[in-house]
């Protein structure tokens, strides 16, 4: 070929790709391309594959919150102090609203919006959203509903939670077994 190609294969997306930006960092040089094409994403529901010229970024983060020094037993506690884990839920419940608006001052700042030519691209391309909410089981599609869809998917950012987890530290579990009192 008239041209060099480089193939990557990564294979640790399903796990948030832990060691892909340390290995690009570490290997810029022989990485230089014109060009990128990622085989990740669907078919189209028609069997066709898909191009996509550009995907939208990721940015990932953890939260941690802790009130008290130590775990407290929520039957001696609860309702008194305050739990971290609904301090949590309070902090992410601010950050996109009922109507599927992100609410975080600053997020849509640098956003460039889509070209006519970008909205008649994805006008063009075919949808029939019955079929994917059945094929999805799905009830409904995420707010905002008026925004079309290849829209929200093509041009606008999204805030997803991908996890959340709340642990209980040197939690023992116990057989149960009839009180005495001494």
């Amino acid at each position: 070929m008239p041209c060099n190609v480089i193939l990557l294969l990564e294979g640790e997306e399903e796990i948030g790709s832990p060691h892909i930006a340390d290995f690009k960092r570490a290997n810029k040089e022989i990485l230089k391309a014109d060009l990128v094409v990622t085989a990740d994403g669907p078919r189209h529901a028609s069997g066709a594959p898909l191009i996509k010229f550009g995907s939208r970024g990721e940015v990932t983060f953890e939260l941690r919150y802790r009130h008290a020094s130590r775990d407290l037993h929520s039957g001696n506690f609860g309702g008194v102090v305050p739990n971290p884990i609904w301090t949590l839920v309070h902090l992410l419940g601010t950050m996109r609203n009922a109507d599927g608006e992100i609410t975080i001052d600053g997020f849509h700042d640098d956003i460039e919006p889509p070209s006519k030519e970008d909205l008649a691209a994805v006008e063009r391309l075919p949808l029939d959203i019955g079929e994917l909410m059945r094929n999805l089981n799905l009830a409904r599609l995420d707010a905002p509903k008026e925004r079309p869809f290849y829209e929200r998917l093509c041009f606008r950012p999204t805030l997803t939670i991908n996890g959340f987890m709340a642990a209980m530290a040197g939690l023992a579990v116990r057989p149960s077994c009839p009180a005495k009192l001494l």
